[in-house]
């Protein structure tokens, strides 16, 4: 279609869908301009967590140097302006008024403008578009606003096809405005990478989930599947709400020997603790699990089905799901093919549909964020996308939003997760594999001399279509054995198969058995080493590390990426090779990081691999890196460095250009030199929406040993039980001690002791602890000052030094302290309370009060107002001591209570009191602080809509609860409905896909309320009626996953009738006065006992019932026999009778019985009349006279009667003679007693003889009935001539001189006759008939006349010769104008052709004002000339005037007599129309009858020529 199509379609849905586009009132929440805020996240340290981000020392560098600019789909934006892609196509080239592209100068930190940018009110940055560029939306103030901001070089509006797939905006250009299409519409990701299906601007909320479309079905996170016109897409486009419209993905799925092509062997044995997966869980989303299999008996302990409409997580159709899931972790308790990690747990995810075996399911933010919540370690998915192969999709995107979210360390525990690259070969990679954060596995031979180091030739190829390097690494994925799912029916793609397994190939193989080598590395951290809770990426860095290059050497490449995987070379350090590994590190904008390893022997290898999880990317940009780390490695001399990913031959090259694609890169040096070599990372480039970058980094060489500890004093920690240190008081000292290095210290002995100048000091003691890499311990000494002044707590590290550490000059920690003079102090029991209940409404704390002096005092107490730390904002919450003057004893301890009154509960934030103790006494002081600290809680209450649901026991029954959100904050929960057994239930909007069992409510807004509606699906056994059921309705928080509310739903089966009946008599033709006995079967198919009436009222006529009808009961799954006679009284007719069974309930089925009686026919035919072309009609065949052959034909029609009883339908047909041709429209049916007309339109040919009487047969057949009626009609007879000069007249006239012509005359009609010739002049001529008057023709036939002219004078005349029937009856007419000349000017030696050359030269001359041709016939001869462009040739003096008239001379006739060629009468307007060909003259139109001709009577000129004179 054209584009104009669309173009016009779209202007017409613009204009009728405004209110689409825009908010409704409803959701208009004010008139303030204001922004969904997405503010970037700046992440502070925390000393109270064992996880706080806090790196020991940063360097600077310089923020890269980059050409300012934006790469999208649609094309690039420079400071010069946009260069868009030739194919979007005009409709997809609106602007989004909401949004803007701007771009940072060269060197201007991404990070720092990004802060500045958001910290206007209206704006939010939406994605960074490398190289420089930042997607924002606001209202238009705020849009102009951020491009002022320092740094900005340029901005520009944004087309709506930046928010709309390749495929899709093709796809509509192609099609009619109205064709249907489904799509997948997303949301704008807040800095947590969720989708949302709002924005807000300018106070008006806007919702795409909420568009009026064809059908919208919610994936519960931000995004839904819709099904709108063409023409809808640029309009969808435009809302604020749409961040990205694509096609909703269609998902497809992409050992005994892989265990020792990856070396597990090796390394499960290499360590004291055996390396098996124990400990570990892996979630598996596939098509569906054997739990029966018995290769995974006891660790399965989660299985879900992803899949809208099947609650079923069976493996019924290839067993593809058992078989990935036991490569992971089966035992092999079944025959021996165990898997790589087969002590590890397993979490499932069902995706296939069992009526289609097709995928389908969640979205993949879902599925990773309920399995992370479930605490699952590994995700392994041998699955992809149909299309987009090599694309970043929505899907790549929510991999890459939950990895970088859950790998920072300090708040979560990582989540490795891994794709299948895909079996498509060179076609590139399925996405989600395109993911930066995840490990595309590609497949490699696991049977065969080939294996291991030869790659599938199915196995998908990178890069992706943005240049980085997928996949990452290789796993053996051909001829992989595994178990074989019991319920599998579809398994003919195997190669081998036994009982209980079955042997498979590609991706979707190898991506299983990676998954499991990442669950023993993630057990060796975690068990071995003693690294709690490791980054996604820190696993994916070691797989790198140890992974073999395939083949020659030319790693990375498009087919294997960093070779294949080897966990022992990953794991097991050599005899003096080590490993190092980093994940509890970070980096901020323009910040690096530094390690240096001092390599003990030369010649030897060194690899270094950089891992970090990104922050997401974006479908509207075309490059996905967003904060570009650096790797580079330094060599000894200080001058050498390898950059990460400059590779050559398989090993790193000096010098070479920093990669800013990938965000995996790796040094190999194959011949390091001994010496120090230093690893630097940096953070040259933040595009990121938060502050801080976590990273991984793991180095194999020589001396590089993982298990050396380097622990150290956390100085900024160190604590003290008395902020001020009292002579005499005992004190609690508090020393935090962590462990930055990458190995465990055993039995470390820690030393404390007090210097003071002067003095001998105090020995506090020593302690001993075990502490492994990255963990805080808090040791306390007790401690009490016997003298004031200044002294200096010294704690010393391994003071024996027997502990190898890999710094040894950081164990000696000096802290100086200040001991103070007697007062008061003041201590609480608890600091910190934490609001744990949403209807808690105070908080109490119990504060200590000591008199430090040995003598009495007097204290008091006095508090602050409540300050809440992250906006200073102060509150006036009512609070109270229950005691405030307090005497005090020397050295006395008084407990007072502090409490204080708050909302229910208050809003979520840290509250911070100041309590001051005072030593009235002595004016002494003591302040200390109190914290109050209000997280987001959670509280829910259901309310039902119903005490009682009633379901239906065959149909789908929805039903509805309301849910309202109690908590202090926004948030949200997840949802379960467990059905009755039996039954299955399913969330209709709220499920990752409708009808699923688990959902979420999205965000909801403090005491928002919304209602969860269901849909109960019934088994397929019918259940009694009034069954009591009960199904359970479960909300999770999603901030604390530990509290959950219930509500017991009651459900009742309410009663269904439901029979079927069936006719048990066979019935055929039956005769009128016929009894027949019926028997029928009716069985109650319902789920209650049931009262059935029958019922016959609907029977053809004359059938009588032969007893009443009365009532009968059917227990329920019963049959009942059903017995009826039925008569016939002699004219019983055919139909159907309908036997209705009716229960009490008003339920009906029927039973139709065709009843067939043997029929009588009999009827007449009788012919009516006949309709000839010129109107007559008679109503006997001849009354309307004769009828003349050819179209358009004649019209004949019959009177047909059935006068019997019986009704038929006729079959007619008439009986002519060859050659004629008819057409019929028939009665009908004809009921008995009725009639109708038979009408046939007949053509007779044209060689029919004239006068004869041929016969017209009409035939009518029905059943046993056969009728005929006979007509006749009289052939017309045609009677014509035509009349010409012959070839042998004269040619020549002479004045008053006898001249003789010959007129030839033919038969042209269709019969022979006898006529008479008369001939006249018009001109007053003497003109004699040589011959016979009388002339008979047969057809065709030719007879020649001569006739006698003698001109009186010389001119122009015309001779008529006319052909006369009976009375004078003109048969044929011609007239002949011919010329005369003086005989005195007649030239014998050139005769006539002297004569005509003459005068064809007189009228060349004079313009053609003479006619030039001598003679002219009427008819016979053309003119080529159809235009007029000169004078109008004179008329003709006379045409056609009446016989014998007595007029004027011919002269005065040529000047005051013009006559019509049409109509032959004189023309008396003083207007006319001539022919400018002959220059015959006629009426104008409507002045006579004949004026509408289409040629000229005279020489045929077309009547379109004629002009008006």
């Amino acid at each position: 279609m054209s584009r104009s199509r669309i173009a016009v379609g779209l202007v017409l849905l613009l204009l009728l869908n405004f209110t689409f586009i825009s908010s409704s009132e409803e959701d208009i929440i004010g008139n303030s301009t204001s922004i969904l805020s997405e503010k970037p996240i700046a992440l502070e340290p925390d000393p109270n967590s064992i996880r706080g981000v806090s790196p020991s020392s940063f360097d600077d560098v310089e923020i890269s140097f980059l050409q300012p600019g934006a790469e999208t789909p649609v094309g690039s934006l420079s400071t010069t302006g946009w260069e868009m892609s030739n194919d979007i196509g005009e409709i997809f080239k609106s602007p989004r008024d909401d949004l803007s592209l701007i771009l940072l100068d060269s060197g201007v930190d991404p990070w720092n403008t990004r802060e500045s940018i958001s910290s206007i009110e209206t704006v939010s940055v939406k994605t960074h578009i490398p190289p420089t560029g930042f997607l924002i939306q606001g209202n238009e103030e705020g849009l102009e606003s951020a491009s002022s901001v320092p740094g900005i070089v340029g901005s520009s509006s944004v087309p709506i096809a930046l928010l709309i797939d390749e495929p899709v905006r093709k796809s509509v250009k192609s099609m009619d405005h109205e064709d249907p299409i489904t799509v997948l519409i997303t949301g704008w990701r807040d800095t947590a990478g969720v989708p949302n299906s709002v924005a807000e601007i300018d106070g008006n909320l806007h919702d795409f989930s909420k568009l009026n479309v064809f059908e919208i079905r919610p994936w519960g996170d931000g995004r839904v599947e819709a099904v709108v016109s063409a023409a809808m897409i640029p309009i969808i486009a435009l809302n604020p709400s749409v961040a990205w419209i694509s096609f909703p993905p269609q998902w497809e799925i992409n050992n005994d020997r892989s265990s020792a092509h990856m070396r597990v062997g090796d390394t499960s044995n290499a360590f004291i603790s055996e390396l098996n997966g124990s400990g570990i869980t892996v979630a598996v989303a596939d098509s569906g699990i054997d739990q029966d299999h018995g290769d995974m008996n006891g660790r399965i302990t989660y299985v879900e089905s992803m899949t809208w409409g099947d609650s079923s997580t069976e493996d019924r159709h290839s067993g593809h799901g058992t078989h990935v899931a036991c490569t992971v972790l089966g035992d092999g308790s079944r025959g021996g093919y165990a898997g790589v990690a087969p002590k590890a747990e397993l979490y499932f995810q069902a995706m296939e549909d069992d009526s289609s075996g097709q995928f389908s399911g969640a979205s993949v933010d879902y599925m990773l964020r309920t399995a992370y919540n479930a605490n699952v370690q590994i995700h392994t998915n041998s699955w992809g996308s149909q299309g987009d192969h090599g694309r970043y999709t929505t899907s790549a995107a929510d991999v890459d939003s939950r990895t970088s979210q859950y790998d920072q360390f300090w708040s979560y525990d990582g989540l490795t997760v891994l794709y299948s690259a895909g079996n498509d070969g060179n076609t590139g990679l399925t996405p989600p594999a395109t993911a930066k954060n995840s490990i595309a596995v590609a497949n490699h031979h696991n049977r065969g001399g080939s294996s291991p180091d030869t790659i599938s030739q199915s196995s998908s190829k990178g890069p992706t279509d943005d240049g980085r390097i997928k996949p990452d690494l290789a796993a053996p994925g051909s001829w992989v054995r595994s178990c074989l799912s019991q319920d599998a029916q579809d398994t003919g793609g195997n190669t081998w198969k036994s009982t209980w397994y079955i042997e498979y190939s590609g991706t979707s193989m190898a991506a299983p058995n990676a998954a499991g080598a990442s669950a023993l590395v993630h057990e060796y951290l975690t068990e071995i080493a003693g690294r709690p809770s490791p980054q996604g990426s820190l696993v994916k860095a070691l797989l790198v590390l140890g992974a073999e290059d395939m083949g020659s050497r030319d790693i990375p490449n498009d087919s294997e990426g960093w070779g294949r995987i080897n966990v022992a070379n990953s794991l097991v350090p050599g005899t003096d090779v080590g490993i190092f590994v980093d994940d509890r590190n970070s980096l901020r904008s323009g910040n690096s990081a530094s390690y240096e390893f001092n390599l003990t022997r030369s010649n030897s290898p060194l690899k270094v691999v950089l891992a970090w999880s990104d922050y997401q990317g974006s479908s509207s940009s075309s490059s996905q890196l967003r904060n570009n780390l650096d790797l580079e490695v330094i060599a000894p001399d200080g001058t050498t460095s390898y950059l990460g990913n400059n590779f050559q031959s398989g090993r790193s090259a000096p010098g070479g250009s920093p990669d800013s694609t990938n965000n995996l890169e790796v040094v190999l040096v194959d011949s390091a030199i001994a010496g120090v070599w230093t690893v630097k990372v940096s953070d040259v480039y933040h595009g990121g929406g938060r502050s801080e970058q976590p990273y991984s980094i793991a180095v194999r060489g020589v001396n590089v040993n993982d298990l050396r500890s380097d622990p150290i004093v956390v100085l900024s920690d160190v604590a003290y039980s008395s902020e001020v240190p009292q002579v005499g008081e005992e004190m609690t000292i508090s020393v935090p001690i962590t462990n930055q290095g990458s190995g465990r210290a055993l039995d470390l002995v820690i030393e404390a002791g007090i210097v003071k100048v002067g003095t001998l000091g105090t020995d506090l003691g020593r302690q001993t602890i075990t502490i492994g890499p990255g963990v805080t311990r808090v040791l306390q000494w007790q401690w009490t000052p016997q003298n004031e002044g200044d002294v200096t707590l010294r704690i010393n590290i391994d003071p024996d030094e027997v502990i190898e550490e890999s710094d040894e000059d950081n164990n000696v920690a000096n802290i100086p302290l200040v001991v103070s003079a007697p007062g008061i102090r003041v201590d609480v029991i608890q600091a910190t309370q934490v609001v744990t209940n949403a209807n808690q409404a105070s908080s109490t704390w119990t504060l200590r009060i000591k008199n430090t002096a040995l003598i009495p005092t007097n204290a008091s107490m006095q508090s602050s107002s409540v300050t809440r730390d992250f906006d200073g904002a102060s509150f006036s919450w009512f609070n109270s001591f229950n005691r405030t003057s307090i005497p005090l004893d020397g050295s006395e301890i008084v407990d007072v209570t502090y409490t204080v009154v708050h909302p229910t509960p208050p809003e979520p934030g840290n509250y911070r009191i100041t309590i001051t103790g005072t030593d009235v006494d002595n004016n002494i002081q003591f302040p200390i602080d109190i914290m109050l600290v209000v997280p987001v809680l959670p509280d829910v209450q259901f309310q039902s809509t119903s005490s009682q649901f009633t379901l239906h026991p065959v149909q789908n029954t929805s039903f509805e609860v309301l849910m309202s959100n109690l908590g202090n904050g926004v948030q949200g929960y997840d949802l379960r409905i467990d059905a009755p057994q039996s039954w299955s239930m399913g969330f209709d909007d709220l499920g990752s896909t409708k009808g699923a069992s688990g959902g979420s409510t999205g965000t909801m807004s403090i005491g928002e309320q919304i209602s969860i509606n269901m849909t109960a699906i019934p088994p397929p056994v019918m259940i009694d009626a009034g069954t009591s059921l009960i199904a359970k309705l479960v909300a999770t928080s999603q901030v604390d996953p530990t509290k959950s509310w219930e509500i017991q739903i009651p459900i009742t089966v309410e009663s269904f009738d439901r029979l079927t009946a069936r006719l048990d008599t066979q019935v055929g033709m039956v005769s009128k006065d016929a009894t027949l006995t019926l028997q029928y079967t009716i069985t109650n198919t319902g789920n209650q006992d049931v009262v059935v009436t029958p019922n016959a009222d609907n029977r053809p006529a004359g059938w009588n019932l032969g007893s009443t009808l009365s009532p009968f009961t059917i227990a329920q799954g019963d049959e009942a026999i059903f017995g009826v006679a039925l008569t016939g009284n002699g004219f019983a007719t055919s139909g159907i009778m309908e036997l209705h069974f009716v229960t009490e309930s008003g339920y009906s089925v029927e039973v139709p019985l065709q009843i067939q009686v043997e029929e009588e026919y009999s009827g007449k035919i009788s012919f009516s009349s006949i309709l000839l072309p010129n109107g007559s009609i008679g109503t006997t065949p001849s009354s309307a006279g004769d009828v003349t052959p050819g179209s358009p034909g004649f019209l004949l029609e019959w009177y047909v009667e059935n006068d019997g009883s019986t009704s038929w339908t006729g079959d007619y047909s008439l009986d002519v003679a060859s050659g004629w041709t008819y057409e019929c429209d028939s009665p009908g049916e004809l009921s008995g007693g009725s009639s109708g007309y038979l009408t046939c339109t007949v053509v007779m040919p044209s060689g029919v003889t004239p006068g004869s009487q041929p016969a017209i047969g009409a035939i009518l057949t029905a059943g046993d009935l056969s009728l005929l009626d006979i007509i006749s009609i009289r052939v017309a007879s045609e009677e014509s001539a035509a009349i010409s000069l012959s070839e042998k007249s004269a040619i020549t006239l002479r004045a008053g001189q006898s001249n003789n012509i010959e007129v030839e005359i033919k038969n042209t009609g269709s019969a022979a006759f006898e006529h008479r010739i008369k001939v006249t002049s018009l001109d007053n001529w003497n003109v004699e008939l040589i011959d016979d008057p009388t002339i008979s023709l047969n057809q065709q036939s030719v007879v020649f006349v001569d006739i006698r002219v003698t001109p009186d004078v010389s001119g122009y005349g015309v001779i008529r010769v006319e052909v006369l029937g009976p009375n004078d009856v003109v048969i044929a007419s011609e007239d002949f104008m011919l010329e005369a000349t003086d005989s005195a000017i007649e030239n014998t030696d050139s005769g006539f052709d002297a004569t005509i050359f003459a005068f064809i030269g007189i009228s060349v001359l004079i313009g053609a004002l003479v006619i030039t041709p001598l003679l002219i016939a009427r008819r016979g001869r053309s003119s080529t000339n159809n235009s007029f462009t000169a004078t109008l040739p004179p008329p003709p003096s006379s045409i056609q005037a009446p016989i014998n008239s007595s007029g004027p001379s011919p002269n005065n006739a040529m000047e005051s007599t013009i006559l019509c060629w049409a109509c032959s009468v004189q023309i008396e307007s003083s207007k006319r129309r001539a022919c400018p060909s002959c220059g015959a003259r006629y009426h104008l139109m409507g002045e006579c009858l004949h004026a509408n001709i289409l040629k000229c009577r005279r020489c045929e000129a077309l009547s379109s020529t004629f002009v008006e004179e």
